[in-house]
């Protein structure tokens, strides 16, 4: 059995001096008021603040509050899903009236050992520098950092938040993603054992063991944050991964993307041949090296495999393994997927799909077939994309839940 660790401070590990102490100060109060107020519910039992905001390393006016939130249950009964549509509905009130207000992840308490399972990397994050504002201390087993994980958590940026910040040269966002990529790339290739937990923690490192380079630095321009991303990532995918050729040219593709089926332009190419064409990257682009489509096919996305034309195939990408099936559909079958509409994101999103998707996948997988049959008609009135808060909690919430579990155990 992995030993236990626990959320128990109620202050900051590192609250900063000077005008940083007074901003982390004033988003930890901010965070204890909101906590006060969602802490009232019924059906909570722990509220705790994660991330930057945590970590003591608060941008004020920029950085979010992001919450983690403990049920005492998955409130899957008729009683318990109108409380906990009351519970979304004050929590989307809340940030309307209070724009810092960010993520919500929801969790109850018996799915918090798996989810330390799935998310070791951030588990050990939260382990680190979370603070608990209301209820009792949040227990989680303690899972290494696998090389699996590790190149988990790197490719999980490519797909939204990483196309997002090239779109819109947002310079301090994809320095941050290079700070973290360099950490999970660390892990995953041996040269760490633990995450850093701040930000100035990954740069003094950095700087120690790479003194010639040097970290990243927030003034770069956007297209060397973008280099310096997918030269670790090159270096993860060599020790994991077979390798892949370079194209003459970036190769286009417009596809459906699986799990949520959203509209996707996938671009391939090497970093410089796409670091040319970033200022003018459509909306809905996918930009990704051969390395990085290969690291997120294997840890992130498989299914999208089936969508690659050939020439994009040629370069040599393996079919995703069994493996990487199995790990990624315990993940999208997660329950805090379910409870991802009105908590983790503002609008309703597409997260029920994945839960839905999950659930045919295992059956289909299990009976040795394809995936790629699988289609959004299949996943019925809950997998709509534009329900309201209250169909989806009152009428569809409880039946996602059981299409998780479903896929739980087709898988094992």
């Amino acid at each position: 059995m992995p030993a236990v660790a626990s959320i128990a401070r109620h202050t900051l590990l590192r609250p900063g001096s000077g005008w940083q102490r007074i901003a982390n100060t004033a988003y930890l109060a901010a965070a204890r008021r909101l906590a006060w107020i969602l802490g009232r519910h019924a059906i909570v039992r722990s509220i705790t603040l994660r991330r930057s905001a945590a970590a003591g390393e608060v941008r004020f006016g920029r950085s979010d509050i992001d919450l983690g939130i403990v049920l005492h249950s998955a409130c899957a009964s008729p009683q318990e899903t109108r409380q906990l549509l009351v519970l979304n509905r004050s929590v989307r009130r809340l940030g309307l009236a209070f724009p810092w207000l960010g993520q919500c992840e929801v969790l109850a308490a018996d799915e918090l050992a798996e989810w330390a399972e799935l998310e070791s990397f951030r588990v050990a994050l939260d382990l680190g520098t979370a603070v608990l504002l209301h209820g009792a201390p949040v227990e989680f087993p303690l899972h290494p950092v696998t090389p699996a994980q590790a190149a988990y958590r790197t490719a999980f940026w490519f797909e939204s938040y990483l196309p997002r910040a090239l779109r819109t040269a947002n310079r301090t966002n994809l320095w941050k993603f290079a700070l973290e990529v360099w950490i999970t790339c660390g892990l995953g290739l041996g040269r760490l054992s633990t995450p850093y937990l701040s930000r100035s923690d990954t740069m003094a490192a950095w700087r120690a063991k790479e003194p010639q380079s040097g970290p990243p630095e927030p003034t770069w321009p956007a297209d060397r944050l973008w280099r310096a991303i997918m030269a670790a990532t090159e270096q993860l995918h060599s020790s994991l991964l077979p390798p892949l050729r370079a194209p003459a040219e970036p190769l286009s593709h417009s596809l459906s993307l699986p799990p949520s089926f959203t509209h996707r332009i996938l671009l391939v190419g090497t970093a410089e041949q796409l670091a040319d064409r970033m200022p003018r990257l459509p909306p809905d682009a996918l930009p990704l090296t051969p390395e990085a489509l290969g690291l997120y096919l294997e840890y992130v996305n498989p299914a999208l495999f089936e969508s690659l034309p050939p020439e994009i195939l040629a370069l040599g990408f393996p079919r995703p393994s069994n493996a990487a099936w199995q790990a990624v559909l315990r993940r999208w079958s997660c329950p805090i997927l379910a409870r991802k509409p009105g908590f983790g994101l503002r609008g309703f999103g597409t997260a029920p799909r994945c839960v839905l998707y999950a659930q045919r996948a295992a059956s289909i997988l299990r009976a040795g077939c394809s995936p790629a049959t699988i289609q959004p008609e299949d996943f019925g009135p809950a997998g709509a994309p534009h329900l309201s808060f209250q169909e989806y909690y009152t009428r569809h919430y409880p039946s996602v839940l059981a299409a998780g579990r479903a896929a739980r155990e087709l898988i094992g």
